[in-house]
């Protein structure tokens, strides 16, 4: 398996992809044109982790400034839920994040739970009722990074 960073040319299969892993998420529900124009205006980066030429897991990092750097890991998936190639993208997305802390935002209603992240050196630092979709609590993590 190879981790690299997504360009223009991965956009098309990714689609699909990010459709079949976030089946409820409110960008991935929209037309395929709308969603290339989202990934095309992402404002940050994307990480693939592809093997055999084929995508098999992604995630965006986008970064705030504040006194300090803050990444965000966003649209984090794997084919079949492989918590492996999670793992991997997590680990590489933390070595090029450049931001003292990392934040994610995990939905309940998400394949791969919270604790999974927890696991990773990842804690939780607040809950958010009804963030995404009414009634599911969307767990803030969080994890300072030097």
């Amino acid at each position: 398996m190879e981790i690299r960073k997504a360009t223009q040319e991965d956009f098309e299969e990714l689609i699909s992809l990010l459709k079949e892993a976030f089946p409820v998420h409110v960008v991935f529900t929209r037309s395929d044109k709308e969603i290339l124009e989202y990934l095309e205006n992402f404002e940050g980066e994307g990480l693939l982790a592809v093997e055999d030429d084929k995508i098999i897991g992604g995630l965006g990092i986008s970064r705030k400034q504040y006194g300090h750097i803050v990444a965000f890991f966003k649209h984090i998936f794997a084919k079949d839920n492989d918590k492996e190639v999670i793992k991997a993208l997590v680990k590489e997305a933390e070595k090029i994040a450049d931001a003292a802390k990392i934040e994610l935002h995990i939905a309940e209603g998400e394949k791969i739970d919270h604790t999974f992240y927890e696991e990773l050196g990842y804690e939780v630092e607040g809950k958010l009722k009804s963030h995404y979709r009414q009634g599911e609590i969307c767990y803030i993590l969080g994890k300072e990074v030097q």
